[in-house]
């Protein structure tokens, strides 16, 4: 039951000090956006008796974003690149042609050449003519490997820096400390964490003293990574090192820490080194914070931060979180808010989206639109955030089309068909007066995008957001797969062993990530569950065939990445499981918290092992994690599975001096654990008490209340309370006043928001669902895989 939300996508505000701090964004030339590049397989070229290119003149524009070529001669080695003719026989043809070799020896005129190859559509080719360079004799100095690093990193491409910063220390002999800070954020970006903690070693072997800049960004591996021990480690050795903590690494921890959960120290001390930050630092300091704590509903402690900005400017977030303050947790961390009294904070667009964040979080889709238009009606510049806020939140409130309007905005025109064609059949809208001034149509947005057409309209029309991705220069990247994986994940019609080979099939090139196995591993927990624990409702209202009951997820060492969870060699998709979790283990990835709520929650509610949950749950917090309510929820669902329902009582009773208020979810396996007892007296007594705390009764909290009457044979007094309580959720509709139980359910469900709709896997159902994704992977290919691979394929 908790499942059911906890893998729902929630963006988050991306941020990452020791990347913005460092990397500032490039505008782009003419209106903002790339000129939409055309992919088509470059033509055969003609060849003399030598082998080599006669012609290299024609469609060079074909892969540049710009056809800034600094000499003509470069446009035939651009052609020669593009030609899949080999290195070798490249540096033939330019060794036999003296105005060829003449351009190279021109170093200045060569450094701005790669520099807009590395700008372009095809930075690959930025280091084949840095390495054809250094072949020649012509290598460049160190500045211009940093240069070429720094625009790679402007559209991501981490494993291009890693080869350029190779190749620096092969051409010229050595390497600096930019370079190795470059390597150090590539590693990071691309997670390969076991190499990144060996970074130290490589400055020591350079002679090189490590600055501020690479700590900060180790801490943020071992962070991002779970590794809390590394963490502390590596503040030590950065005080070793001379430099002590100052703002910007209170800072840094205080962003990264919100993935370990809410920590009234770290905070603190946020707060209290806030005054050395400059005032745009301080805004998104404190937006990060917030976050935090509505992450888990500490409205007070959100409304006392509120209290740095300008009162003028939140007035409108005050005015709407004081109708949610009740309805959150009643604890508040105790916090020193530094005097910022003569210049309080002036809330940006980031803050916006964090609280809009919130309230779609709360399903309160309407508000958080209101919201956001109230905000930006003072003059507000919008941000991608914002941005991707509203588009969740039109999505969700079946206003997708308004979404697709405000893409569109960000979009070259050429894509405006494939805009219209997402808008077919569905009503649209106005969409609000954003000034988009400063936001470009980038990954994340494309992933909101893709994300609500999924939801929507589904599989089918993933190729025509690809289309508009390859028409605006921007590429797919692991969230483009987690979003893919997530949405065959919910809808129940893929099988684990299809999931499996899209991954594969994928992440190769898209990149792998442990957010991938969350999918996967939730998708065989549900069949396990399927198999071994029948809903309340089961044995009466609906029968059915039950498949050969077989284990599925097993456990055992190491613990790292997986949980310890195990996909056995029996499984038929053990093959294909195997390498994955391989190549996670061999870049030092370690088990994160939806990871180990799978572990505790395979333990308590699969086997019922309640005490084995209770040592992994040891483990987490040992690890430096705080346990959230999913956490304590698998337990509480594992007691009442088990009959020890004061167990599942005391399990709440933690959680809640932990900081963790019980939530609807708690008291739904509760309730529907009393319903397979058939004890609708007990279910009904724990929902009162459920309302008396302030929880609101969801779908699923009145679903298994009515299940605890029919499993108990008052079918009656479940049909007549299923129309009491209907009110909770919205008003009850007169055109069903004679409908039957079954038919009540069945409505009733269907106002439940789940996007999208989980349906029963059938042949026929599975048969469609490959068909769509050998069209997803045809149009993977046909837009983002460059001519050379498709040859080789």
């Amino acid at each position: 039951m908790l499942q059911r939300s906890f893998f729902v996508q929630k963006r988050r505000l991306e941020l990452s000090i020791c990347v913005s701090k460092h990397i500032a964004c490039r505008p782009l030339s003419g209106s903002g956006r790339r000129p939409s590049p055309q992919h088509a397989r470059a033509a055969g070229l003609p060849s003399t008796a030598a082998g080599v290119p006669s012609d290299l003149s024609k469609g060079v524009s074909k892969y540049l974003t710009s056809p800034r070529i600094g000499h003509p001669e470069f446009e035939r080695v651009i052609r020669a690149l593009a030609s899949d003719l080999g290195e070798e026989k490249i540096l033939q043809f330019i060794k036999r042609s003296p105005s060829l070799s003449s351009v190279f020896s021109d170093r200045k005129r060569l450094r701005e050449q790669v520099k807009d190859l590395a700008r372009s559509t095809t930075p690959h080719f930025a280091l084949q003519l840095l390495n054809i360079a250094a072949k020649l004799g012509c290598t460049l100095n160190a500045s211009a490997y940093e240069s070429v690093s720094f625009h790679l990193a402007q559209s991501s491409h981490w494993d291009i820096i890693l080869a350029v910063v190779a190749s620096a220390a092969n051409h010229i002999g050595h390497t600096t400390l930019r370079l190795l800070n470059w390597r150090a954020l590539a590693l990071l970006e691309s997670q390969h964490f076991s190499r990144l903690e060996r970074i130290l070693e490589e400055f020591q072997a350079a002679g090189i003293s490590p600055t501020r800049r690479t700590y900060h960004i180790i801490l943020s591996g071992h962070m991002r990574n779970y590794n809390m021990e590394g963490a502390k480690t590596c503040l030590q050795d950065m005080q070793s090192a001379g430099f002590r903590m100052d703002a910007t690494t209170h800072s840094l921890i205080g962003n990264l820490y919100r993935r370990f959960g809410a920590d009234p120290k770290v905070c603190q001390n946020v707060l209290d080194s806030l005054s050395e930050l400059h005032c745009g630092a301080r805004t998104t300091v404190v937006n990060r914070l917030m976050q935090s704590f509505l992450d888990c509903d500490d409205i007070p402690s959100t409304a006392r931060l509120l209290m740095l900005f300008d009162p003028d400017g939140v007035s409108r977030i005050i005015a709407i979180l004081t109708r949610y303050r009740s309805k959150g947790a009643n604890l508040s961390t105790p916090l020193t808010l530094p005097d910022l009294s003569a210049s309080p904070l002036p809330p940006d667009a980031n803050t916006c989206a964090v609280f809009m964040n919130y309230l779609i979080r709360k399903s309160a889709f309407d508000d958080a639109i209101a919201l956001g238009k109230d905000m930006i009606s003072t003059g507000m510049t919008a941000s991608s955030n914002l941005v991707a806020s509203f588009m969740h939140a039109y999505f969700l409130c079946e206003q997708g089309n308004v979404a697709i309007r405000i893409v569109s905005k960000l979009s070259v025109p050429s894509a405006v068909t494939a805009f219209q064609n997402l808008a077919v059949g569905f009503s649209g809208g106005e969409p609000p007066s954003l000034d988009l001034s400063r936001v470009s149509l980038t990954p994340r947005i494309c992933n909101v995008l893709l994300r609500g057409i999924l939801n929507r309209q589904g599989l089918n029309f993933v190729p025509t957001v690809f289309s508009i991705m390859h028409s605006n220069n921007v590429r797919p990247n692991t969230r483009t797969l987690e979003i893919l994986l997530s949405f065959m994940n919910k809808t129940n019609v893929a099988r684990p062993r299809t999931l499996f080979q899209i991954l594969r099939k994928l992440s190769s090139k898209l990149g792998l990530s442990l957010t991938h196995i969350h999918h996967i591993a939730a998708r065989i927990f549900r069949d396990e569950k399927y198999m071994f624990i029948p809903g309340a409702w089961t044995p009466r209202l609906r029968g059915r065939r039950r498949r050969k009951r077989m284990r599925l997820l097993q456990v055992g060492d190491p613990f790292d990445p997986t949980g310890g969870i195990a996909f056995d060699r029996h499984l038929s998709y053990h093959a294909l499981a195997k390498p994955l979790l391989s190549s996670l283990k061999a870049k030092g990835v370690m088990s994160d918290s939806v990871m180990v709520f799978l572990r505790i929650r395979r333990h308590s509610v699969l086997h019922k092992d309640v005490e084995s949950a209770h040592r992994v749950l040891r483990t987490l917090m040992a690890r430096g994690m705080h346990p959230n309510a999913y956490h304590f929820g698998a337990l509480v669902e594992g007691y009442s599975l088990s009959g020890n329902f004061d167990g599942a009582d005391e399990v709440m009773r933690t959680a809640e001096a932990s900081g963790v208020k019980p939530n609807a979810a708690m008291y739904t396996s509760i309730i529907a654990a009393y319903a397979r007892h058939r004890d609708a007296k007990l279910a009904f007594q724990t929902f009162k008490k459920m309302i008396a705390v302030g929880i609101a009764p969801d779908i699923a909290s009145i679903d298994a209340l009515v299940s605890a009457f029919y499993t108990s044979g008052a079918h009656e007094t479940a049909h007549t309370l299923l129309i009491k309580l209907w009110g909770y959720i919205q008003p009850f509709p007169r055109a069903l006043e004679t409908a039957d139980l079954s038919t009540l359910l069945s409505h009733f469900r269907a106002l439940r928001p789940r996007v999208p709709p989980r349906v029963k896997s059938t042949k026929e159902r599975r048969k469609a669902l490959y068909s769509q994704l050998k069209a997803v992977l045809k149009a993977y290919e046909q837009f983002f895989v460059s001519s050379s691979r498709l040859r080789k394929q």
